[in-house]
């Protein structure tokens, strides 16, 4: 009931609307346009109370989306309803959760809750604007469509974008091939077949060109590995192959790293090493332990982390703030925060 938003008689009418006439129709983009802006979302009697904790700007992430403080609230209770309803453990605090949910009560649901709905009726308001022609209502709709699927659909540590399997007949994949299209594509089926993957113009990796001659590559690349496992295998200390990793959003280097293992182990062609892992030495810049905290996974981490997400944080916000600039970052912060990376 909750996904398919049959809780809610004013998304409901919308689902009928939609399914009756389609995404194109008028009806359908007035509909959504009067839904949207009446902007009727509750605000609890009693807001003051939670208005410390129970907000967006407390998570541990955030989104650019502005939001009055009815939707902010609406926002966050489907972000603990959705965590509630697939039985995982939310950021918010437990007393906060309960106060949201109002778990175990009759009528739990209330006729607001609708995150697949919220962004069905963004979607019809986005359609109607590329009919339209009006190219900057468009782009506005689009930041906001963005911006309220990272707070509904990936909650921290998690996805619930399970959008496909409900009955709104849409997926995300649907909405993201038309978010900074000032035409219309009915589906990505139909982008795909008329936007074909163009065929690699970069040169391999193991290509030489002018350019490329000094780089380690081919044989010479796995000679160096090679030599650096001779070297290991006797007992010489310090001899690592360091790789930095630098990342300018807030998740973790997991599955950068593995994908850097993976490529340097097949391009190297010493996957038979058996101590090929411990030939590689990684240097993480700005990447956070969250989930994996206390873990193995999240241990390792933190012992390869050079500098942290919290000092990139402050170096953004003393840019917001006109104190530094492209040049400072340049000229000091780099090579006294992470000099390594000068010569990476």
């Amino acid at each position: 009931d909750f996904l398919n938003c049959r809780n809610s008689p004013a998304f409901q009418e919308f689902f009928e609307v939609v399914t009756t006439y389609g995404w194109k129709h008028k009806h359908v983009f007035n509909l959504a346009y009067s839904m949207y802006a009446r902007d009727d979302f509750p605000v609890p009697h009693d807001l003051a109370r939670w208005e410390e904790t129970a907000s967006l700007e407390n998570l541990s992430w955030h989104t650019e989306l502005k939001v009055s403080p009815g939707v902010d609230f609406w926002m966050l209770r489907q972000a603990v309803l959705f965590a509630d309803l697939f039985g995982v453990k939310s950021e918010a605090d437990p007393d906060v959760m309960h106060y949201l949910s109002k778990r175990g009560e009759y009528d739990w649901l209330l006729p607001s809750d609708c995150p697949y709905g919220f962004i069905s009726v963004q979607f019809a308001l986005l359609v109607g604007f590329q009919l339209m022609g009006l190219h900057d209502q468009r782009k506005d709709i689009s930041g906001t469509i963005v911006a309220s699927m990272e707070v509904l659909l990936h909650a921290p540590y998690f996805s619930y974008d399970m959008l496909e399997s409900s009955a709104w007949n849409l997926s995300t994949y649907d909405i993201a091939v038309n978010l900074d299209s000032e035409i219309h594509h009915e589906s990505l089926q139909i982008y795909e077949t008329s936007h074909p993957v163009p065929a690699a113009r970069l040169l391999p990796w193991h290509a030489v060109t002018p350019e490329s001659s000094l780089l380690p590559r081919g044989t010479s690349l796995q000679s160096s590995f090679r030599g650096l496992s001779r070297r290991l295998s006797s007992g010489a200390a310090g001899q690592r192959l360091e790789v930095s990793l630098i990342q300018f959003h807030d998740g973790t280097a997991t599955e950068l790293w593995a994908s850097c293992r993976a490529a340097l182990k097949g391009l190297s062609g010493l996957s038979y090493l058996p101590n090929f892992d411990e030939l590689l030495q990684p240097k993480l810049y700005f990447t956070q332990i969250k989930s994996f905290s206390g873990t193995e996974k999240g241990i390792w981490l933190a012992e390869h982390v050079e500098v942290t997400f919290e000092r990139f944080l402050d170096l953004k916000q003393q840019a917001r703030n006109g104190l530094i600039d492209m040049n400072y970052i340049r000229d000091v912060w780099l090579p006294s925060e992470a000099p390594d990376l000068m010569s990476a």
